[in-house]
């Protein structure tokens, strides 16, 4: 058994929280390696997939929505050092069934903020975006400072970024086992049999990570359907600066053009939970016909101009969820020098930056500029 040479972390996994790990820790010019099961970006990562929503309503929570005015303000500097734009300002339209309360808190929640929440009644939502029809909604809020983040492209970016700082990667790499001593993680045994070491451990694997610790966190992996299809007509309408993400009241997302004149619906409501083990495997296979009729049946209602699409494409999503819906970041218990990013759910990405730098100041000895109380695992009960 070959010990690599001692770095100062080693992060474990390269998705988008880890690459964002990377990225903070080694501006700090320290010594930085992360490992991953597969490329960067595995596609069967959250930051695998093409977009995701960068959100500032979380249902009327001023925490989250502090976190999203943060976390924006952390990728606009990133799209000032990137050659590609990282995030998007398409602007987020979110339909209402009802009203009153929660619209009037969220709305306050984003203004208190210096951002812009726009109300807008059936005629304004119809005048702006004639191809929507409005089958029980009641009015809506358009977020135009929202938007959209370029997952898979933030992964790499971040990546590159950091290892022009020094960071070492090591794709290809699955994490088996750790090594514990004292009461801390002395190091991460690979298939190989492999041990990297370091004196501060980051593990950030999405659905792997309950495996490789060892520890039952309350944390579900589910499939979301992803279902691509190119408008049969008017697709310049549904260009990025002609049509914002549009959320509807059952958890369906509608995102704009982007990738090959395809658009993407998403339906956010739980999927069938599954073990990381059958991701690759027959359980995300055989859904496509099922999505095809469901998503027909979404669009006959809501955007009756797409519903009869010729041209589609269907993939699995995974999000990995905790019970209460807050992410874990915190200390890997029992231990002195080890950090979990855990259960970050469908939206956990848009604040990839504000917890990478966050863990960054943890690891390093510093404090994060805002209060990570919420995430701690002792929260739940758990065990081995």
């Amino acid at each position: 058994m070959t010990a690599k040479p001692e770095t100062d972390v080693l992060i474990v996994g390269g998705g988008i929280m880890g690459s964002s790990c990377g990225y903070w820790i080694s501006k700090g010019r320290h010594s930085v390696s992360l490992i991953d099961r597969g490329d960067l970006p595995n596609p069967l990562s959250q930051s695998g997939d093409h977009l995701k929503t960068l959100r500032l309503n979380f249902g009327g929570d001023p925490f989250y929505t502090e976190l999203a005015s943060k976390s924006r303000a952390l990728w606009l500097e990133l799209n000032a050092q990137w050659s590609e734009k990282l995030f998007e300002q398409t602007g987020v339209l979110e339909m209402i069934s009802g009203g009153g309360k929660k619209i009037s808190q969220a709305c306050e929640a984003v203004e208190e903020r210096h951002l812009k929440a726009v109300r807008m009644d059936k005629k304004e939502i119809s005048r702006n975006y004639p191809t929507l029809k409005l089958s029980g909604i009641s009015c809506g809020v358009l977020y135009p400072e929202a938007g959209l983040i370029w997952a898979s492209r933030a992964v790499i970016a971040l990546s590159s970024m950091a290892q022009k700082q020094g960071l070492k990667i090591h794709p290809r790499t699955g994490a088996v086992s750790l090594l514990k001593e004292k009461g801390a993680v002395a190091g991460v045994r690979d298939e190989k049999g492999r041990v990297f070491k370091a004196g501060s451990y980051v593990f950030a694997l999405g659905p792997w990570t309950q495996q490789l610790l060892g520890i039952k966190f309350p944390v579900k992996v589910t499939r979301q359907p992803q279902l691509y299809v190119r408008p049969p007509a008017n697709s310049g309408r549904y260009r990025m600066d002609h049509f914002p993400v549009t959320i509807y009241p059952k958890g369906f997302y509608v995102y704009p053009l982007h990738i090959r004149g395809f658009l993407k619906i998403v339906d956010h409501e739980k999927g069938p939970s599954l073990q990381p083990r059958q991701m690759e495997g027959a359980a995300v296979k055989g859904f496509e016909a099922a999505l095809q009729k469901r998503g027909r049946v979404f669009l006959k209602k809501f955007i009756p101009d797409l519903a009869g699409f010729r041209e589609s494409e269907a993939t699995p999503g995974f999000y990995e969820s905790t019970r209460d819906g807050d992410f874990i970041l915190d200390r890997l218990p029992g231990t002195s020098n080890a950090f979990v990013i855990s259960g970050l759910a469908d939206y956990g990405l848009q604040f990839a930056p504000l917890i990478g730098k966050a863990v960054a100041a943890m690891i390093l000895g510093g404090k994060p500029d805002w209060n990570l109380h919420r995430f701690r695992l002792g929260r739940f009960s758990y065990g081995r």
